[in-house]
């Protein structure tokens, strides 16, 4: 579970039943917002019918020569039958009275071949494989069963590089806003990608409109290779304290360190140590300190009060020296000497405080890194393993994650999956299953 599916501030916890209380009832709540076909004012077609016959006597009824006494109106949404169809376009040549023999060009999106796959169907199998994260396989089956057109899987993965090179610009522009963003969330996910035991790791880069995705290792090469982070001026970074982003941000540029991953370490540090005070008088304060920034950034107002400022960062201080005064440093090397994971956070409040409180500084930005966390999710479903012969696996991961759209943020923006991963020629690949938390829903694995 990841860290912003936590009790996070601005969250109110849910009543706890009583023992014995109601149970929910089946169906619909009471007071839960409803959802209703309305007919439509002008539909696609109108189709009159008239009784033959009288209900009464049985006599023939003609609308032509009979009274009309009323009529009512039934709606019907329905979809025509789709069937594929083959197109033969048939490129004449001509001779000029000079001599010379000029033949019909081929139409736009027409391949130069005796048969091809048009752009519609083309467009069906990405939709297929990325949106929906369907199978290669299946991706094939679903086309045919659909429509009775007949495409191989090869096509339809060959389909995952044909797109992402056609957002190449696209990506380019993308990065560039993300790069000129104020704030800019990053995170890493772990992926299975390449042969049996290989490892890889998606890197997100998110704003409130725009994500960009890498595909590479845990490294500084990686962080540099997906052609964001180095390229940030005077922007603030939010981060999960990855030591990695503070030796690769480059200089001007400020962090933010997730509230949610330190709410968790403080929760942590409160079942190591039970007789603390300090976990629990620390987190209050973070949270009260989010609260005011939420209610600040409600009221319109560019700031939270002072007085409410002032007070609950003296709360977080003295909980952090109280903190270090039960918990002392292990003597030896600094950065040898394996110290308590309790005095290890500690220090952090103590040496980045401005990491820690930039949210409630700066009402731009925000407590948590939820942003990079959804976006990470959103990575899930593409995950996919290779079929007979194996090879092609990240070819084909990368290509989905490219391509792979996300709904909406909290800020009523999109998100938009783009960035360079390295395609490669793909030939094997299944398609992808479903994320763990379908998994988790009890939904069985689509392989």
């Amino acid at each position: 579970m990841p860290p912003s599916l936590d009790d996070l501030p601005g969250r109110t916890p849910p009543v706890p039943r009583p023992p014995g209380g109601t149970k929910r009832g089946k169906g619909k709540q009471k007071g839960a917002p409803g959802a209703a076909l309305s007919p439509v004012e002008n539909p696609a077609r109108r189709v009159p019918a008239y009784p033959k016959r009288c209900g009464g006597c049985q006599a023939g009824l003609d609308p032509l020569v009979h009274e009309a006494a009323g009529m009512l109106a039934r709606q019907q949404i329905d979809v025509p039958l789709v069937t594929a169809t083959v197109t033969e376009y048939q490129l004449h040549s001509l001779r000029c009275g000079c001599g010379h023999v000029t033949r019909a060009g081929l139409p736009a999106g027409v391949a130069d071949a005796p048969i091809s796959i048009g752009p519609n169907l083309q467009t069906l199998a990405v939709y297929l494989l990325v949106v929906h994260a369907i199978p290669v396989e299946r991706t094939c089956q679903v086309i045919a069963d659909l429509t009775g057109a007949r495409v191989s899987a090869g096509f339809v993965h060959g389909m995952l590089a044909r797109a992402a090179a056609l957002l190449e610009a696209f990506e380019t522009l993308t990065k560039m806003l993300i790069i000129l963003a104020y704030v800019v969330h990053f995170d890493e996910t772990t992926l299975r990608a390449g042969g049996k035991g290989t490892k890889q790791y998606v890197w997100t880069a998110s704003t409130t409109l725009y994500t960009s995705y890498y595909l590479g290792d845990r490294s500084g090469a990686s962080f540099r290779a997906s052609g964001i982070g180095p390229n940030l001026h005077d922007s603030v970074i939010v981060h999960d304290r990855l030591d990695l982003y503070d030796r690769q941000a480059p200089a001007g540029v400020s962090h933010q360190l997730c509230g949610s991953h330190l709410v968790r370490d403080l929760d942590s540090a409160a079942e190591d140590y039970p007789g603390a005070h300090w976990p629990a008088q620390a987190r209050r304060a973070l949270l009260a300190l989010n609260n005011a920034a939420h209610a600040a950034r409600a009221s319109g107002a560019g700031h939270i009060h002072a007085a409410i400022l002032d007070k609950h960062t003296l709360d977080l201080r003295r909980a952090i020296r109280v903190g270090l005064a039960q918990i002392p440093r292990r003597p030896g090397p600094r950065n040898s000497t394996r110290q308590h994971p309790g005095r290890c956070l500690l220090e952090v409040f103590r040496d980045r405080e401005h990491d820690v409180l930039r949210y409630a500084r700066d009402l731009r930005v925000p407590f948590t890194n939820n942003l990079a966390d959804y976006a990470g999710f959103r990575v899930m479903p593409a995950a996919v393993r290779p079929w007979r012969g194996g090879g092609g696996k990240r070819a084909g991961r990368a290509g989905i994650i490219l391509l792979r759209g996300s709904p909406g943020t909290r800020a009523g923006g999109r998100w938009v999956c783009t960035g360079r991963l390295g395609f490669r020629a793909a030939r094997s690949v299944r398609g992808p299953v479903l994320c763990r938390r379908c998994l988790h829903a009890g939904r069985p694995a689509l392989i």
